[in-house]
């Protein structure tokens, strides 16, 4: 029972690497779904894309598209032309949020115009990224225990422009070892009620 125990709380494992990640959520990865940013958008402080958010909190309160904020930062649309983007002016926070359906796996390419960290966090851990200026910087969170109901980023380096794009999310399968694991228990189950009788 301690290794049913263990399943459940399992920590939340990031990645760095895209295909690394895409190879975690099984093979295909046909479970998700992907997000470019091609459509147009007005700028706001909360702009709702077709099964999420992007905010940005304690700053500026200003989440745009790249293509109509001119910014210092280059090279972060990496999914077609475009990419959302916000100014990490020293108080700001960057969210992604209110996914629908189940959410246990999210992944972005994030890039700042400014070379430093940017700390990433989920409902249940944070990790760092080490970011170079203008080279886009994969992240992936995976969370087979729990549902990912928001993800966020912040620099704090007063100033640089943030952006996002190619975000791929969605449930990622029942881990086979799970499966067999609660498949072996069943058989065990049913071994010991068979040699009672």
């Amino acid at each position: 029972m301690l290794l049913l125990s263990q399943f459940a709380h399992a920590e939340p494992v990031y990645y760095s690497d895209r295909a690394t990640f895409e190879a975690a959520v099984g093979p295909g990865s046909g479970w998700f779904n992907r997000e470019s940013f091609e459509a147009d958008f007005d700028a706001d402080d909360t702009v709702s894309f077709s099964c999420f958010d992007v905010s940005e909190t304690g700053g500026k309160n200003y989440v745009s598209q790249l293509s109509k904020f001119p910014t210092r930062i280059t090279n972060a649309a990496t999914l077609g032309a475009d990419a959302v983007t916000y100014d990490d002016n020293g108080e700001s926070t960057g969210v992604i949020d209110n996914f629908c359906g189940v959410v246990n796996a999210v992944g972005l390419d994030i890039t700042s115009e400014r070379k430093g960290t940017i700390t990433v966090r989920t409902d249940e851990g944070k990790t760092a990224v080490k970011v170079s200026a203008n080279t886009p910087q994969f992240v992936g969170v995976i969370d087979e225990a729990n549902n990912i109901e928001w993800m966020s980023f912040e620099m704090f380096n007063y100033g640089p422009s943030i952006g996002i794009d190619d975000v791929v999310y969605g449930q990622v399968p029942e881990p086979p070892t799970l499966a067999l694991f609660a498949l072996m228990c069943c058989g065990m189950v049913y071994a010991k009620k068979s040699k009672r009788q």
